[in-house]
């Protein structure tokens, strides 16, 4: 009893503890490559800004969902499977009435120089043009036309669900081309109206790079017609974080920008600095503009986002706790955690991190410790924690991070769940891509050929210096549009194997080879995802401006478990970023999966002997019976027994149990068992015994016994597993 209520009070301190996260609201987010929630794993510097908004948003108000995707438009947003119709069904990561909902799109809406794609798809087939069609990216917009249009769809549906929407003006590239390279122009802030696309209907022709405008309408200018659309509903906000970006920016200046404020690669996405520093400046502008707003009902829905709002000096975290998901005995698991602080004290100093529980910590991913020192300036730190721990044991386990300025102490959580892979076959499964697209046979999968969505196979050669023959890949029509700095979600090649029945896959890498030939600005996405609508996407790769003709190996530790029936699918997303071009190929060869395979076991049967009586409260000798359902197999008898003593009110002692029993054992319950400890009370003696066939394990979760008197109550009850391969469950 008092272990029962032991167990009752932590129950309830956890209810509690958790109640304001359970009834918090949540902050979609829907966008582009600039919100994703990028990988914290090393494979990327690029960090997502509505990513990192957790840090400056109360938890115990509103949770921030985050569903920006690398690539996506507002109209792609809206018609590919996977994005915004994941949303609109209610789930409980979806939509609910009452939520807020972020809306940020130009990027990729700019795909086609401010015409639409689809309609030029449409003009090139109608000239005849099927190369131009395929070669041409129907995600772009027009500003003044179906940009608005879809951004209304996302508006008038979600309102339509009880969620307030609010518009937000796409962040800046870092287009530092006015006032002596001190500004950010008009491109960069979204607005093409110094050089765009068009269709000329009149004339029945496309205009590419129309430099003929005289002065800026705001015709072609994305943000601005965003504030137009927020404009036509009473309710909706608009913020623009175009120009707050640009402030940020050009405050900052252009050298410090492109050290600390954008990836390596280019000045549009935002790194761990800028993703913080562009989260930071949107909090703060809601709260400004949730004070200055004179419409009501906009000043309402600002207020509900600006109360949760929280810009401190102190500590904060991304993740607030980490994660670190499955990891198999033996390996490492791996995390990040984002750390911000602003104003402290002294300006510069160092920041100590510990671990413990034999977790690691380290400042740059490569020296851990269980103490690692961060450098800050500025009064101001914005740094990851990079998290490790080598799995020796089984089940959850878990450590405190502290994070100290020799002042101020804040602490974050950190977790992995060690799996043992049960005995099995180590295993591979390869698409070599030496000179067809089907797998090498291997009968433990059903594998199918590599299916290829826009891009078509070129050859098979070998590459560079390497000496490897890779398949060639090219986008169908044979030219690559050019000007792309992200992936293209129609263009991928995709890897499929089913796990088939009777068998578990314990998952442990996923590898390839990868080479750009004959340019030097090629790059990909690699994904690994469990559905087919793939929106459980984790990244694999990010490669970007490969080298020409350079071969790559990339290798990815995945710790996945894939139950009979179960799909793995593995993605490459290619793009090229400078201008268009014919005779440039992304290369692939040895897509290979690896890890144990292994026969499933069974689920477990719990089951075990009960007591009945005759009518109530009258006990009748001779009606043990077994309550639950023993697996096919498992034999489960009475022994001796005699009851000297059938007073209601008697209690059975049973004592503790060895916890497993492997095939052809006989596990006696009796008192002068293995499995009792103890006397019976008043000489009374009874018990029972289970068999367990070949091929099966028994698990003893409980043995106890209950007073008698409550009718088909269990006495002793366990837990039972199946492994028709042998091996032993725990």
């Amino acid at each position: 009893m008092e272990r029962i209520f032991k167990h009752f009070l932590m129950l309830m301190l956890a209810l509690f503890m958790c109640a304001p996260c359970i009834n918090a609201k949540k902050l979609h987010t829907i966008g582009d490559s600039t919100q994703e929630q990028r990988a914290t794993d090393g494979s990327t510097d690029k960090r997502g800004w509505t990513q990192m908004l957790p840090q400056f948003i109360d938890a115990t108000k509103i949770v921030v969902n985050n569903r920006g995707k690398s690539g996506a438009s507002s109209k792609s947003f809206y018609k590919e499977t996977g994005y915004w119709n994941t949303l609109v069904t209610g789930g409980s990561d979806q939509m609910q009435s009452g939520d807020l909902l972020i809306i940020q799109f130009a990027h990729n809406d700019e795909k086609t120089g401010g015409a639409d794609g689809d309609e030029v798809k449409a003009y090139y087939n109608g000239k005849g043009d099927a190369a131009s069609a395929s070669a041409t990216d129907y995600r772009g917009t027009t500003p003044y036309n179906t940009y608005k249009e879809y951004l209304r769809k996302y508006i008038n549906e979600a309102k339509a669900m009880g969620v307030k929407p609010i518009l937000v003006g796409a962040i800046c590239r870092g287009y530092f081309k006015d006032a002596g390279n001190t500004k950010i122009n008009a491109a960069g802030r979204h607005n093409l109206w110094k050089k765009y696309n068009y269709i000329d209907k009149t004339k029945n022709t496309y205009v590419i790079d129309y430099t003929g405008k005289a002065s800026d309408d705001h015709e072609m200018d994305y943000t601005y017609q965003m504030s137009q659309v927020a404009a036509e509903y009473d309710d909706v906000p608009f913020v623009n974080l175009t120009d707050g970006t640009a402030e940020l920016y050009e405050a900052l200046g252009q050298e410090y920008c492109v050290a600390n404020v954008f990836c390596k690669d280019d000045s549009t996405h935002p790194a761990l600095i800028g993703a913080t520093l562009i989260a930071q400046k949107f909090a703060q502008m809601v709260k400004d503009q949730a004070e200055s707003e004179t419409s009501v009902a906009k000043k309402a829905v600002l207020q509900e986002l600006a109360d949760a709002v929280v810009i401190e000096n102190e500590m904060t975290f991304t993740p607030e706790a980490l994660g670190m998901g499955d990891a198999y005995i033996g390996t490492y698991a791996k995390g990040e955690i984002n750390v911000s602080a602003f104003g402290l004290e002294p300006s510069t100093g160092t920041v100590t991190v510990t671990a413990d529980n034999d977790f690691e910590v380290s400042a740059d991913g490569i020296s851990y410790g269980s103490s690692a020192e961060f450098p800050y300036g500025g009064a101001t730190l914005i740094s990851t924690i990079y998290v490790r721990k080598m799995i020796g044991t089984t089940g959850e386990q878990g450590c405190t991070i502290t994070v100290s300025d020799g002042t101020n102490t804040k602490t974050v959580n950190a977790s992995v769940n060690g799996l043992s892979v049960s005995t099995g076959t180590e295993t591979s499964l390869v698409w070599p891509l030496l000179s067809g697209v089907s797998a090498t046979e291997n009968e433990m999968f059903n594998a199918t050929d590599e299916a290829l969505t826009g891009m078509v196979v070129k050859n098979y050669a070998v590459i560079g210096e390497s000496g490897k023959t890779m398949q060639r890949l090219m986008p169908e029509g044979t030219a690559w549009p050019g000007g792309e700095i992200d992936e293209v979600s129609t263009r991928y090649v995709e890897f499929k194997a089913t796990i088939p029945e009777g068998k578990t896959f314990y998952m442990d890498n996923i590898s390839f080879n990868v080479a750009g030939v004959s340019a030097g600005d090629l790059g990909i996405h690699a994904y690994y995802a469990t559905t087919s609508s793939f929106t459980d996407a984790v990244l694999i790769a990010e490669k970007t401006k490969m080298t020409g003709n350079a071969v790559q190996a990339v290798s990815k530790d995945v710790m996945k478990t894939l139950e009979e029936g179960e799909t793995i699918y593995i993605r490459v997303y290619p793009w090229k970023e400078a201008a268009a071009a014919t005779g440039k190929y992304v290369a692939l060869s040895d897509v290979t999966i690896h890890g144990v395979m292994a026969n499933k076991t069974s689920e477990p049967a719990t089951f075990g002997i009960g007591r009945e009586f005759a009518s109530d409260g009258v006990f009748e000798d001779g009606l043990e019976k077994v309550l639950g359902t023993a697996p096919t197999g498992i034999t489960f008898e009475q022994s001796s027994a005699t009851f000297p003593n059938t007073a209601t009110g008697q209690t059975l002692k049973h004592g503790a149990a060895t916890p497993t029993y492997t095939g052809g054992t006989v596990i006696r319950n009796y008192y002068n068992g293995a499995a009792v400890k103890g006397e019976y009370v008043d000489g009374f003696q009874w018990g029972f015994k289970v068999t367990i066939p070949e091929g099966y394990f028994m698990s003893v979760s409980e043995i106890f016994s209950d007073v008698y008197g409550v009718k088909n109550t269990l006495t002793s009850k366990f837990v039972v597993k199946a492994s028709p391969d042998g091996m032993p469950l725990w």
